[in-house]
């Protein structure tokens, strides 16, 4: 009679499935420190540099940086990109602008006269009469977590989630914006809005 030996089953090695992983938010500085999340470290410019030379089809990108390095703001030592006028770190006024070539796609002789029309920004007067720069997270809210939380507590056209104003998620800055580097400001203004929320 022949024994037959039981197969003992292999433990997994996989790591089970994350339903938050969708989660992840690029505001890391802001997260407290249990929370942030360190992937990889910023390149430095050299190591950003040799790393570029290796790829191939990256010539262009190498003449970028080659034109930015040597004009930085005085302010932050941030490089200015070529078409700017203000630094996107810290927001300190350009003292002169580069001499740019000029394009085959314009009759003009000289650079630009609004150089950052292609690039996000500028402001406008909330309801208050107070100027309010452009929001770059205007997407971002409570209603990203809708999917994890009670249907109670979710966020809607019509209703708004406890959780939007709660002190717990105050670190998520949903309900703020950024006037500079580091400087942040509610949003909510004291003037109601002209019309009501929609399905209400």
């Amino acid at each position: 009679m022949i024994k037959k030996r039981k197969v003992r089953p292999q433990k997994s090695t996989m790591k089970p499935w994350d339903d938050r992983h969708h989660l992840s938010d690029s505001q890391n500085e802001l997260k407290p420190r249990q929370l942030r999340q360190y992937f990889s470290r910023p390149q430095s410019l050299p190591e950003l540099r040799s790393d570029i030379s290796q790829r191939p089809n990256c010539k262009a990108i190498l003449k970028k940086l080659d034109a930015d390095e040597g004009d930085l703001c005085p302010k932050c030592q941030n490089p200015y990109l070529l078409d700017t006028l203000h630094c996107r770190r810290c927001g300190t006024q350009r003292v002169q602008m580069p001499a740019q070539p000029q394009s085959f796609l314009t009759a003009d002789a000289g650079p630009s006269c609004c150089p950052m029309r292609h690039a996000q920004g500028g402001e406008m007067l909330d309801r208050d009469g107070v100027p309010c720069p452009w929001n770059n997270r205007w997407s971002a809210g409570i209603h990203i977590l809708n999917e994890q939380m009670h249907p109670l507590h979710r966020s809607s056209f019509a209703t708004k989630s406890l959780f939007e104003t709660a002190p717990s998620q105050r670190w998520r800055r949903h309900l703020d914006v950024q006037d500079e580097y580091g400087d942040w400001r509610p949003t909510a203004t004291t003037k109601m809005p002209r019309f009501q929320a929609l399905g209400v």
